[in-house]
C-alpha cells in the first residue's frame, strides 16, 4: 500500500485537513500579535512616565489585575493554538486531539476551543472598553494626554491598533472554532476527512453552524456596543437623542438584536435537524431546509447592509474605525 511508508507528520493521499487546523494557526498568529504588543507598550509606557513625565503626572501605569488577566489570556491562546497547530501536523497527536473524551461526543480540541472563546469574551470587556480600569493593556480609550488614556476628547479612539486587532481577530477565530465543533458531526469533528468520505463531503443540510454562531456572536457585539453609544452622554436629552448619530445607534442596536435571532433560529433548526426533527417530511427534507436556510440568510444579508450603509454614512455611529465599524 502506497501509504504505508507514509511519515505520522504526512497526510495519506486520500486526506484533507480540516480547516479548523488553520483557524489554529491564525489563532496563534493573533495571540502572538497581541501578547508582544502587550509587554512591548508595558516596558514603552514605563519608560514614558518614568523618564519624560517623571513627577509631573499622578497616574501611575503600572499592571494591575484587570492588565494581568489579560496577560494570561493573551498567554492561554498563544500558547494553546500553538499547540493545536503543531498537533493537527501529527497523525497520532492529530487524532488525540479530536477523538471523544471519555467515550463522550466532547473532544479536547473543543473543550480548549469553547475556553478560549469564553476568555477572549471576557478579555475583549477590557480591551475594548476606555472605562474599564485596565492600564497598560487598553486597546481603546476615550482620549489622552500626551497620547496616553486620560482625559476625555474622543469616544472609541483606537490607541493601540495591534491589541484592537488582535482582540477582534481573536474572537472572530475562536467563535468559528466554537461554532464549527459545537453542533458538528462525528465526521466533521475529525481532524483529517477522507476524499470521497459521503458523511463529510454531503451531510445531512447544507447549514454552516459555524457561520450562523459567528453571526450571533459578532450581532451580539454590535447591539452591545450601540447601546452603550446610545446610553452615553452623546446622545443624552431629547435634543441630542434625535440626531443622525443617535437614531443610526438606535438602529444598530435593534439590527444586532434582530440578527442575532436570526443566527440563533439558524442554530435551532441545525440542532433540530440533527435530531431527526425534520425526517418526517421525506424527500422534501432537504429542498424545504434549503429554503429555510437561504430566508435566513438573505434576512441577515439585507439587514446588515442597511446597518452599514447607514451607521458608516457621515452622521453615523460607525463612521470612524472602530469597534462599533468593525461589529
Amino acid at each position: 500500500d502506497v501509504n504505508d511508508n507514509i511519515s505520522s507528520f504526512s497526510l495519506y493521499t486520500n486526506e484533507k485537513l480540516s480547516p479548523r487546523s488553520h483557524a489554529w494557526l491564525y489563532l496563534t498568529g493573533a495571540s502572538i500579535a497581541g501578547l508582544s504588543s502587550f509587554l512591548v507598550v508595558e516596558d514603552k509606557i514605563d519608560d514614558f512616565v518614568t523618564n519624560d513625565l517623571g513627577d509631573s503626572v499622578d497616574f501611575v501605569f503600572e499592571r494591575n489585575g484587570a492588565d494581568t488577566f489579560l496577560l494570561v489570556v493573551f498567554s492561554i491562546s498563544s500558547i494553546s493554538s500553538f499547540l493545536a497547530t503543531a498537533f493537527y501536523r501529527h497523525r497520532t497527536l492529530r487524532q488525540l486531539l479530536t477523538k471523544g473524551l471519555c467515550k463522550t461526543s466532547f473532544s479536547l480540541e473543543m473543550v480548549v476551543s469553547v475556553l478560549l472563546f469564553a476568555l477572549w469574551c471576557g478579555a475583549l470587556r477590557y480591551l475594548f472598553d476606555p472605562s474599564s480600569g485596565v492600564r497598560n493593556g487598553i486597546a481603546v480609550i476615550s482620549g489622552g494626554l500626551g497620547g496616553l488614556p486620560g482625559d476625555s476628547y474622543s469616544p472609541g479612539h483606537v490607541w493601540n491598533a495591534t491589541l484592537w486587532f488582535s482582540g477582534w481577530l481573536a474572537l472572530g477565530l475562536s467563535s468559528y472554532l466554537t461554532g464549527d465543533l459545537i453542533m458538528a458531526t462525528p465526521e466533521k469533528k475529525r481532524g483529517a476527512y477522507i476524499y470521497g468520505d459521503e458523511c463529510a463531503d454531503f451531510p445531512r443540510t447544507n447549514i454552516e453552524p459555524c457561520y450562523y454562531f459567528m453571526a450571533m456572536v459578532f450581532s451580539g457585539a454590535l447591539s452591545a456596543f450601540s447601546i452603550e453609544m446610545r446610553k452615553g452622554d452623546a446622545c443624552a436629552g431629547n435634543l441630542l437623542s434625535s440626531t443622525s448619530f443617535c437614531v443610526s445607534s438606535l438602529m444598530g442596536s435593534v439590527i444586532g438584536l434582530l440578527c442575532g435571532l436570526f443566527a440563533l433560529m439558524g442554530l435551532i433548526i441545525y440542532r433540530l435537524d440533527q435530531m431527526g426533527t425534520f425526517d418526517q417530511w421525506g424527500s422534501q427534507r432537504g429542498k424545504n431546509l434549503l429554503i429555510v436556510d437561504g430566508i435566513l440568510s438573505i434576512l441577515l444579508f439585507v439587514l446588515n447592509c442597511l446597518n452599514v450603509g447607514f451607521g458608516t454614512s457621515p452622521g453615523g455611529q460607525g463612521t470612524e474605525v472602530g469597534n462599533i465599524f468593525v461589529s
